[in-house]
């Protein structure tokens, strides 16, 4: 309570319900990501992590998380996505070749079905959209542990703990179902393309992450 009646700018009810809205978005982020066919979708990716970004700010904004108090997994995931997001930067061709001949070449050749000039800057990525994804992805990362780290301290581990067994829990039964029921679409809507169980549908549908 004393944290958050500290929390610069903070608007009273968000103040008091800090945690409360914390623990919503864990919740939401964690066990609806699983749902969400793993968010192996961009659109999904994208939707659930800009909600853990939303909440680990909301950590950071209510001043019960200060920097050094971040635990050292987030440190390390914002520094990845750091290093990720560099290599979507536009470089001078001659950098972009020098670290990484490969990707230099590939952007060269590009430009020739075009018959156009060869590109003067690129970045080391040859596919920027998806490393961008990926970038949000640590970022995301990053943001959620900043949140757990938040309710840890002030709740316990037990919400943190409880969500990810609540999240497991509610794939092996959902795996359950689609077994007993035979069904050949995940939730009766969606006709997987590629990865799926052998032996039912589920929402992690690579079997080993629903094995894990």
């Amino acid at each position: 309570r004393g944290a958050a009646a500290r929390a610069p700018g903070a608007l009273p009810w968000l103040a008091r319900r800090g945690d409360g809205v914390l623990g919503a978005g864990l919740g939401i982020t964690v066990v609806g990501s699983m749902l969400a066919v793993g968010s192996v979708h961009p659109p999904w990716a994208i939707a659930f992590a800009a909600i853990a970004v939303a909440t680990g700010t909301l950590a950071l904004v209510l001043g019960a998380t200060r920097a050094r108090d971040l635990p050292p997994p987030a440190w390390i995931l914002a520094a990845l996505a750091g290093y990720t997001a560099l290599q979507c930067a536009p470089l001078p061709m001659t950098w972009t070749a020098a670290l990484s001949p490969r990707a230099a070449d590939v952007w060269l050749r590009a430009a020739v079905p075009l018959g156009g000039p060869a590109p003067a800057w690129a970045p080391l990525s040859i596919e920027p959209g998806a490393t961008a994804l990926e970038t949000l992805k640590w970022l995301s990362y990053a943001a959620l542990f900043t949140a757990a780290a938040r309710l840890a301290r002030r709740r316990g581990p037990l919400v943190g703990v409880g969500l990810v067994f609540a999240s497991a829990v509610t794939a092996a039964v959902l795996a359950l179902l689609h077994a007993a029921a035979a069904a050949d679409r995940l939730y009766g809507l969606y006709v997987p393309l590629a990865a799926r169980p052998p032996w039912s549908l589920a929402p992690l549908l690579n079997p080993n992450n629903l094995a894990g």
